[in-house]
């Protein structure tokens, strides 16, 4: 089973193996071409071949690699500006809880004020 980066549990993943594929191919046809009872020429063609061979799975190798870099970039963007906007969002609560916190502990206040005040005043009254 492969997690989100194309890695399966070992810590090898797709683009490991594709690597590890094209090089391998690489050493292989190398010791081939070296081995084989061949003219010149028909070694040097093959060798232009293989060569091209292997500058086609070296790009396609590089494209892919660079797709998933891409992929891996934008998801990371996606996440990052989701996770900004979660934490702008929380912090607009936090901010309407303390507005709320304020005010209600200003009623108070204005609360036992003016219940002070009317003590005084009826204590004035009183003592007048």
């Amino acid at each position: 089973m492969t997690n989100h980066n194309g890695h399966n549990g070992n810590g090898f993943g797709a683009m490991d193996f594709l690597r590890g594929l094209v090089f391998g191919g690489l050493a292989g046809a190398t010791v081939a071409i070296l081995f084989a009872p061949r003219s010149g020429e028909e070694t040097r063609e093959l060798i232009r071949e293989r060569s091209d061979e292997l500058r086609g799975r070296v790009s396609q190798t590089a494209l892919e690699t660079r797709e998933q870099i891409s992929d891996f970039a934008h998801r990371v963007q996606r996440q990052g500006g989701e996770l900004a906007h979660e934490v702008a969002s929380g912090a607009e609560a936090l901010q309407q809880r303390g507005r709320d916190y304020l005010l209600n502990q200003q009623g108070r206040v204005e609360r036992t004020a003016g219940a002070a005040r009317q003590a005084v005043e009826e204590s004035w009254q009183e003592a007048a």
